[in-house]
């Protein structure tokens, strides 16, 4: 071989690597994809969203947070855990007053989004609806996949509790302690176990 197809050679690997590289860091990770199907979900323009587009990037988003290594789930919801934390440690340092006043806003907007569910579950139910889980009764429809199984439930809340303290345990069933006495204070059913 002479030294011009030697130095073809090593040029062609060199361009490889670098293209290589540049595509390694330049195209977007799983969880990174994964982020910012998130953010456009839960950020402030999600419920300007059409309804049925919602539902593919849910349906999106479940599908790549599965393809997620248990410590990239971690890492993905590690922001939101972290403002949860901080949003109890907020409550639990408010006065009496104020933590009334916080519970009470809490329950004024989950029985408003109530109420606008039923109302869309009513208008999807009716004559020239789209709404087949309104019209046969049926719940909306599970994880992608179907149900989960026991084992895969279990796994699931495993892996919560592995991502909390006992503390922040405690502060969130104590949360929900008083959230519950103060609906049950304003005449309002009791609510269900969090996830």
């Amino acid at each position: 071989m002479n030294n011009k197809v030697v130095r073809r050679i090593i040029g062609g690997v060199v361009l490889a690597l670098v293209v290589g590289l540049v595509v390694w860091f330049l195209w977007p990770s799983r969880l990174a994809k994964a982020r910012e199907l998130r953010n456009e979900l839960t950020g402030p323009n999600a419920r300007n969203m059409d309804p049925q587009e919602r539902r593919q990037k849910w349906e999106l988003f479940r599908r790549e947070q599965a393809q997620l290594s248990p410590a990239e789930r971690k890492e993905l919801w590690a922001d939101v855990r972290q403002k949860r934390l901080e949003e109890m440690k907020r409550y639990f340092a408010m006065s009496f007053a104020e933590k009334t006043a916080y519970l009470d806003e809490r329950i004024n907007r989950m029985e408003q989004m109530r109420k606008q569910r039923e109302a869309a579950q009513k208008a999807q139910g009716a004559p020239g609806g789209t709404g087949a889980a309104s019209v046969s009764g049926a719940a909306p429809p599970g994880p992608p996949g179907g149900p989960r199984s026991q084992e895969e439930r279990e796994r699931l809340r495993k892996e919560r509790l592995d991502d909390s303290t006992p503390e922040e345990r405690a502060m969130r069933d104590q949360y929900f302690k008083d959230l519950q006495a103060r609906r049950a204070q304003r005449g309002l059913p009791a609510l269900g176990r969090p996830r």
